[in-house]
C-alpha cells in the first residue's frame, strides 16, 4: 500500500498539523496488522521536525497505539494513551485505578469503615489527577503520533461525537498531535454524526484494500514455526492462488484456515509418508488435497454457513460437468443435496472448464470437516481416510516388487516368483512402463544363474506385449513428457532394456499424432449423447490441447453439429465461452484464430440447410459465440 506510506510521510512533514488521518477499510482484511507492522516501523524511523520545521537526527517519531474497542467514556482515551506511554509512572497508575474501583463497593458501609472508605477513594483520585497531571508534562507531544484503533467498536453507551470532541480538542487541534484514526467506517454505528464531526477533525481518508495474499508469508512468519512454515514458504503460490479462487480476504478467516491446518499437518509425521511409496511420492499433493477442503469448510464455517458435510463427498470432475449440464435445463428441479453442492461448486470452482485450482485439488476427508466444526481432530482416523486414496495394488506388481527384492527370498521363491511374472507379462497384466523392467530383473537373476529361461524369447515377448499395449490406448493417455521420461530407470545400460524403452517412445509418439483427433471425436460425440460420465472422461483427455479447431476441423462436425440437440449445441457454447471468451483470450488462444475462421465459416454453411427455425435459433447463438471468440483472440498481442 505505497499510497498510504506516502500519505503518512507526507503527513509527518508537516510542520504544524491540527487535523488527524483516517486509514479505513473493511472489518477482517488486515488493517490493524498493516498499521502495527509496516506504518508503525516507518513512522519511528521518522525524524521529527523541530520548531522550525527542521529534521532531528536525535529525537524521531514515537508511535502509540490505542484500541478504542468498549470505550465507556472519554476520560479512558487519556488513561489508554497513558498507559501505552509511560513505564515509571504505570505500577502506581494502575495501582489508583483499582483503587476507584473498589471505593463505590464500600460506599455502602456505615460508621468509621464507611468514613475510612470515603476518605480512601477521595484520596485515590486525587492521587490518579495528580499521576495524569505529571505524566502529561512527561509527554513529547511534538515526538508523539498517536493511533486510535476500532473507532466502529466503542460502547453505544458513548457517542462518537464525544470521542471525537475529546480527541480533537485535546490533542489534535489543540496539541497539534499528529493522529491516525484506523477505522471500518461503514460499521461506525452513529454514522451521520460521524461524518459531521469527521469533517472538523480528519483531513484525509486513505483507504486500505490490499488483498490478504500480499502479505502472506511476512503474517504466517510471525505466527507459526520450523516444518509447517517451510510448507508454507515452499507452497506460497499454491496457498496464495487457493485464496484467491476461494474469495477469501478476511485475515481473521485466515488465521483460522492456518491454523486448522496445522493441527492436521502436525498429525502427520514423515513415519506416515515413509511407510508407503504412492504416500511418499504424493506426499506434496495429499496435503494440498487437504489445505484445499479445510480452506472450503474454515471458510463456510467462519462466514457463518451451514456445513452440510456427508454432502461434500463427491468427485469434483464429475459433478461440475454434471451441474453445468443442469445448467442448460431450467426446469429441472433439483434435491437440497444437489442445491447445495451447487452452491459449493458455484462458489469455489467458479464455473470454469478445464483447470480450477480448487476443483482439482478438491477432496473429501470426513476429519477435517470435524476438526473444523467441533475443533477435534482424530489423528488415527485421518491416515485411515487418506491412505483410502492409495491405489491398489495388483499382484502383478506384488510379484515384481517382491522381485527387486529378491535378496530377501529364498531361492525356490525367487524362481515361484519368476513364473508368477512371466504369467502376468503373458496375460498383459503390466502397464508399458514396467515392461522394460520386467525384462530387466528376470535378465539380472538369469545372469547370476538363479532361473533358467531363454531371454530372448522372453525379449520377443516384451515386445509383443509392448505393441499390444498400444493397441489398448489406454495406458500412456495425459502423461506428460517429463513423467513419462521418468517412468524408467535412466541408471539400468543393459542393452536390451534401453531397446524396449526406445520402442515405447517412439510407439508413443506415433500413437499421439494418431490419438488426438480420435480423443477430440469422442469428445463430440458425447455432446450427443449428454452423458455426465462420457462428458467428464472425454473432456479430460482434450482440455489441455492448444488447437481445438484444428481438430475438429479434421471432423465433421461442423455438419454434423445440426443434427445434435438443442441442449448439446447449447452446452457446447458454454464450453466455449469459458474457454475462449475470457480476458487475454489472444495470449492463449491467438495460434486457433485461423481454424476458428475456418470452423465458423463451415459452420454458417451447415445452418442454412436447416428447416427448424427454433435450431436455426439457437446455432446462429452459438455462431455469434465463436464469432466473440474470434474477435478476442485475434487482437494483436501487445508488447
Amino acid at each position: 500500500m505505497k499510497e498510504i506510506k506516502e500519505g503518512v510521510k507526507t503527513y509527518l512533514e508537516l510542520n504544524k498539523t491540527d487535523y488527524a488521518l483516517q486509514i479505513n477499510g473493511e472489518w477482517g482484511i488486515g488493517k490493524t496488522y498493516y498499521v502495527k507492522n509496516v506504518i508503525q516501523p516507518f513512522i519511528e524511523s521518522q525524524e521529527v521536525n523541530d520548531v522550525k520545521g527542521n529534521k532531528n537526527k536525535d529525537n524521531r517519531y514515537k508511535f502509540i497505539y490505542i484500541s478504542l474497542n468498549g470505550l465507556k467514556n472519554v476520560e479512558e482515551i487519556g488513561d489508554r494513551i497513558l498507559f501505552a506511554n509511560l513505564n515509571g509512572l504505570e505500577t502506581g497508575f494502575a495501582l489508583t485505578q483499582s483503587i476507584l474501583k473498589i471505593g463505590p463497593g464500600l460506599a455502602g458501609l456505615t460508621g468509621p469503615l464507611g468514613w475510612w472508605s470515603k476518605l480512601f477513594s477521595e484520596s485515590a483520585l486525587h492521587i490518579k489527577k495528580e499521576i495524569q497531571s505529571k505524566s502529561y508534562k512527561m509527554l513529547n507531544l511534538k515526538q508523539m503520533v498517536l493511533c486510535f484503533d476500532d473507532l466502529e467498536r466503542i460502547d453505544p453507551s458513548i457517542n462518537m461525537e464525544q470521542v471525537l470532541g475529546f480527541i480533537n480538542t485535546n490533542f489534535v487541534e489543540h496539541g497539534k498531535v499528529k493522529t491516525i484514526f484506523v477505522s471500518n467506517q461503514d460499521k461506525v454505528k452513529d454514522i451521520e454524526a460521524f461524518i459531521e464531526k469527521k469533517e472538523k477533525v480528519i483531513g484525509r481518508t486513505l483507504t486500505y484494500n490490499r488483498p490478504i495474499t500480499d502479505i502472506l508469508e511476512n503474517y504466517w512468519s510471525d505466527i507459526y514455526k520450523n516444518e509447517y512454515l517451510d510448507f508454507l514458504n515452499e507452497n506460497i503460490e499454491f496457498v496464495k492462488k487457493s485464496i484467491e479462487a476461494a474469495s477469501m480476504n478476511n485475515l481473521r478467516t485466515l488465521r483460522f484456515t492456518l491454523d486448522n491446518f496445522s493441527v492436521i499437518f502436525q498429525s502427520l509425521d514423515n513415519d506416515f509418508f515413509e511407510h508407503d511409496e504412492w504416500l511418499k511420492e504424493n506426499k506434496r499433493d495429499i496435503l494440498c488435497n487437504l489445505f484445499v477442503f479445510n480452506l472450503i469448510l474454515s471458510n463456510e464455517y467462519k462466514e457463518g454457513e451451514e456445513i452440510n458435510l456427508e454432502e461434500l463427498n463427491f468427485d469434483s470432475h464429475s459433478i461440475y460437468f454434471r451441474h453445468l449440464f443442469e445448467e442448460q435445463h431450467l426446469n429441472k428441479t433439483s434435491s437440497k443435496t444437489e442445491e447445495y453442492q451447487k452452491k459449493i461448486i458455484n462458489k469455489y470452482f467458479k464455473n470454469k472448464i478445464g483447470y480450477s485450482i480448487i476443483k482439482d485439488f478438491y477432496a473429501y476427508f470426513n476429519q477435517v470437516g470435524i476438526l473444523v466444526i467441533d475443533g477435534v481432530l482424530n489423528q488415527k482416523l485421518l491416515k485411515d481416510e487418506i491412505t483410502k486414496y492409495i491405489p491398489k495394488e495388483e499382484k502383478s506388481m506384488l510379484a515384481l516388487n517382491q522381485m527387486f527384492n529378491y535378496l530377501t527370498l529364498e531361492l525356490n521363491e525367487v524362481r515361484e516368483t519368476a513364473v508368477d511374472i512371466i504369467e502376468h507379462l503373458k496375460k498383459g497384466n503390466y502397464d508399458v512402463f514396467h515392461i522394460p523392467s520386467v525384462f530387466q530383473i528376470l535378465n539380472e537373476l538369469k545372469e547370476k544363474g538363479y532361473i533358467e529361461y531363454d531371454m530372448d524369447e522372453i525379449f520377443k515377448l516384451a515386445n509383443k506385449e509392448i505393441s499390444s499395449s498400444f493397441e489398448g490406448k489406454n495406458q500412456i493417455d495425459g502423461i506428460p513428457d517429463l513423467l513419462f521420461e521418468n517412468k524408467f530407470n535412466n541408471k539400468v545400460q543393459d542393452e536390451k532394456y534401453l531397446e524396449l524403452v526406445s520402442t515405447i517412445r517412439e510407439l508413443r509418439n506415433r500413437y499421439n499424432e494418431e490419438s488426438k483427433g480420435e480423443k477430440m471425436q469422442n469428445f463430440l460425440d458425447s455432446l450427443h449423447t449428454m452423458e455426465d460420465a462420457e462428458i467428464n472422461n472425454s473432456y479430460k483427455d482434450i482440455q489441455h490441447e492448444e488447437n481445438w479447431f484444428f481438430l475438429i476441423n479434421k471432423t465433421p462436425f461442423a455438419n454434423t453439429i445440426v443434427n445434435m440437440n438443442n441442449k448439446g449445441i447449447g452446452f457446447f457454447s458454454s464450453i466455449i465461452k469459458e474457454r475462449y471468451v475470457m480476458p487475454y483470450a489472444n495470449s492463449m488462444r491467438q495460434i486457433e484464430s485461423k481454424d476458428l475462421d475456418v470452423f465458423i465459416s463451415n459452420l454458417k454453411g451447415s445452418i442454412d440447410s436447416v428447416d427448424d427455425k427454433l435450431k436455426t435459433d439457437v446455432l446462429k447463438e452459438l455462431l455469434s459465440t465463436l464469432e466473440k471468440a474470434l474477435s478476442l483472440i485475434s487482437e494483436p498481442l501487445i508488447t
